[in-house]
């Protein structure tokens, strides 16, 4: 799609699509905010992990986590309330990103919910790796 209309995205050496960058693109290409993350969710529809769009114009990916999933059930709350105890603690917004990632991943990959102890297993884990980065360019109004 963006290839046909002569848009160029970074490549990783692997030879893949910086998916960040396809993502801001993406956005970028809507008639507004809005719906460009519209755009976003129709041309993707999940497959990207999660993002966090900053009020600096950041836009913040990271994929999915490894490991075997055996329950979706809750994983939005979990990635919510993740995102928001780590927020509270220290009013990082990229603490917050890789909690909410860490928590919804605990309870994918456990029967149940995952437990506190999973959870932070698999944060620290995100606290070695580094989210791409994407900004925004403001669109002409």
């Amino acid at each position: 799609h963006l290839l046909q209309e002569n848009m160029h995205l970074s490549e990783f050496s692997s030879g893949r699509i910086n998916p960040t960058e396809l993502v801001g693109l993406l956005i970028v290409k809507g008639k507004d905010f809005v719906d460009g993350i519209e755009n976003v969710y129709r041309l993707i529809q999940g497959s990207c992990s999660i993002l966090l769009l900053t009020e600096d114009g950041k836009i913040y990916h990271h994929s999915a986590m490894k490991g075997k999933v055996c329950n979706t059930v809750g994983c939005g709350d979990s990635m919510l309330a993740g995102f928001l105890s780590g927020f509270h603690k220290n009013h990082d917004m990229i603490e917050a990103f890789h909690l909410s990632l860490a928590a919804a991943s605990a309870n994918a990959f456990h029967d149940g919910r995952g437990t506190y102890e999973q959870i932070m297993r698999l944060n620290s884990i995100l606290q070695n790796e580094s989210a791409d980065v994407f900004t925004v360019a403001e669109q002409d109004a």
